[in-house]
């Protein structure tokens, strides 16, 4: 086979070696445990990042539970090892599957590893009003363009910290004031 042919086959959509890793999935509003529910009866392997909220009973205003919601509204994670990936995007719940021109787009390892890392701290039930914020903590943005937003204080550095936000099926990193963070309570609504 000639070079020019090989190249050819090598930059064909259909011939490109997919690699492992997590792939983004987009799901219905209020569907992402169905979604990831559905992906695990198929045979993939799901990651849904939660933390513990309290929230207020709707009849009894003074009586409050904890309950575990997802980090990033209507997002979720789905281990691509190569194989076929065209299933997840008919899967019940699943809206996409984030792609990257016509194969799937992959989160960073490192980041999903870290809020792996970090799960079992964000299953506790929020601290109460004072407690001062450690990284793995949840936050919520309560000023600025970012207002309302919920992720992960990854990293304190002085008065500033870096902030995990999934915006536009990414996960991003955000330096912002710690002044302009406070611990996310059930009047959030996380914008994902």
């Amino acid at each position: 086979m000639s070079e020019t042919a090989l190249a050819m086959v090598q930059t064909t959509p259909g011939a490109v070696a997919m690699r492992q890793g997590w792939g983004v999935i987009a799901t219905h509003p209020q569907a992402e445990d169905w979604a990831c529910a559905n992906l695990r009866r198929m045979g993939y392997r799901t990651y849904l990042p939660l933390y513990a909220a309290r929230v207020r009973d709707p009849i009894l205003r003074t009586l409050s539970r904890i309950v575990h919601r997802p980090l990033f509204t209507s997002y979720a994670f789905v281990w691509l090892d190569g194989g076929q990936w065209r299933p997840i995007r008919n899967a019940y719940g699943v809206r996409i599957l984030l792609m990257d021109g016509e194969i799937p787009a992959y989160a960073l390892l490192s980041d999903v590893e870290g809020l792996q890392t970090g799960e079992m701290a964000r299953l506790v039930p929020p601290p109460s009003e004072g407690d001062i914020m450690a990284p793995g903590a949840v936050v919520a943005v309560s000023r600025g363009v970012f207002q309302g937003r919920v992720g992960v204080l990854q990293q304190k550095a002085g008065m500033r910290g870096c902030v995990l936000l999934m915006m536009m099926g990414v996960l991003r990193k955000i330096d912002i004031a710690l002044s302009d963070l406070a611990f996310a309570t059930e009047d959030e609504n996380p914008l994902g």
